[in-house]
């Protein structure tokens, strides 16, 4: 294979991704490329935590824009109103920036008005901020002194309140990458601990009257514990790896806690694809973690368990979903290819998984194709992730006659790729190279 090595293919898709990422996550570790936002990307806006008020609220910047308003009325079985005004405020933040699931956005978010939708967000956290100190100060005045009682201990507010306190903050700090936020998620995880606790206070621990809303505190939980995830800092964290690891698995936990309560298979599907997406997405950014493969393998279970049943409107998500989580596997044994001797590391395993991915993707491919959509984005998505297998393939191939058949399939999809290219986007230079030199 010594006259091979010249012949490689560029890792096409990782290269295509790396062109729209966002800078996420720990600055010293630098994974293979950075992980494009869960929520798309939107203008930073700068949103920090310069300090917590004495009553544990967040202190936004002042000359941040907000949008304080009054909300439509929301029944509240706790007969606060300001909880229903801050639900409001929270749901015109949702929205805003609503997308239809698909193979490109399967988070909350992912197109819409997200100048709008932050100032929304920044609006409910103010509000959150008011309530939790008119609260205190009131449980100061009661306690007859200046002083009052320290902490906010003795603040009752309704699991509600909390939930959507730490989801404004997650979504927030998605959206705007502040510099500051690790210590977003660690107060959105707060947050929603809180949410939880008090839901399980009282009931029998099952939720009980509140059982969709801890569905919903469950996958706040997990997002947000995966995406502190990314801000462990390799350069002063002792055991750093332990670290995303255990965050990894903590936020399995909380989706296995989400999912395995869900009753209606419709969300039950498009929450899977969310909540899958979300890990893959993780794990290619550290996939030189070996124990982060148990991750993908969670995330295949959950995708298969889901692929025959009801939701087969998903089809093409599902098979792309799989195609993806055996190709993220293959990457961790690829990005250890000598590149002056060409071996491969695990040959037959990397092959396999390989060959699972380009099965799955392919079926995917047909079920996009089905729809008969002009410029699909989803089949456009599909169609570059299939040619990075076949490039892939590709590159293991010992024998040249069988590495140019595999360059030859990759061509051919990404030609139809263009065809299919969404309206706005610009077809990947170094793929297109690809496409010049093959002919």
């Amino acid at each position: 294979m010594s006259d091979k090595t010249t012949k490689k293919r560029p890792m096409g898709l990782k290269k295509s991704r790396a062109a729209k990422a966002a800078t996420t996550g720990s600055q010293n570790k630098r994974p293979k490329d950075e992980q494009s936002q869960v929520i798309n990307n939107a203008t930073p806006a700068g949103m920090s935590v310069d300090e917590t008020t004495e009553d544990g609220g967040s202190q936004l910047n002042e000359d941040e824009e907000t949008i304080v308003l009054e909300a439509p009325e929301v029944e509240e079985e706790d007969n606060d109103g300001q909880i229903g005004e801050i639900w409001g405020i929270y749901q015109k933040a949702i929205k805003a920036m609503q997308n239809p699931v698909g193979i490109s956005s399967k988070q909350e978010g992912g197109g819409g008005d997200e100048d709008l939708a932050i100032k929304y967000l920044r609006g409910t956290i103010h509000e959150c901020d008011y309530i939790l100190k008119s609260k205190y100060n009131s449980l100061k005045q009661k306690a007859g002194s200046a002083e009052g009682k320290e902490g906010e201990g003795e603040v009752e507010l309704v699991p509600k309140f909390y939930y959507v306190y730490g989801m404004a903050l997650y979504t927030l700090s998605e959206l705007t990458n502040p510099e500051d936020a690790k210590e977003y998620f660690e107060l959105s995880i707060m947050r929603l601990e809180q949410a939880r606790d008090k839901i399980l206070e009282r009931s029998a621990g099952d939720g009980g009257r509140d059982g969709g809303l801890l569905k919903s505190v469950y996958l706040g939980l997990g997002k947000s514990t995966l995406s502190r995830a990314k801000f462990v800092d390799f350069d002063k964290e002792k055991e750093a790896e332990k670290k995303v690891v255990e965050l990894v698995n903590k936020s399995l936990e909380y989706f296995d806690k989400a999912l395995d309560t869900e009753t209606n298979k419709e969300e039950l599907v498009k929450e899977s694809l969310i909540v899958t997406d979300l890990v893959f997405t993780f794990v290619y950014l550290f996939v030189d973690i070996v124990e982060l493969q148990l991750a993908v393998r969670w995330g295949i279970k959950k995708l298969e368990s889901i692929q025959n049943g009801e939701g087969q409107n998903k089809k093409a998500e599902i098979e792309f979903s799989l195609g993806n989580a055996h190709w993220i596997l293959a990457s961790h044994y690829l990005d250890q290819i000598d590149e002056e001797t060409g071996e491969v590391p695990e040959r037959n395993t990397v092959e396999k998984l390989l060959t699972q991915a380009r099965d799955h993707l392919k079926k995917a491919r047909e079920n996009e194709e089905e729809k008969k959509t002009d410029a699909s984005e989803s089949l456009y998505d599909i169609l570059i992730l299939l040619s990075e297998v076949y490039i892939n393939l590709g590159n293991i191939q010992p024998e040249e006659e069988n590495q140019e058949a595999e360059y030859a399939k990759a061509t051919e999809v990404l030609l139809v790729a263009k065809k299919n290219l969404p309206s706005g986007q610009e077809f990947p230079e170094h793929l297109q190279a690809f496409i010049d030199e093959s002919n």
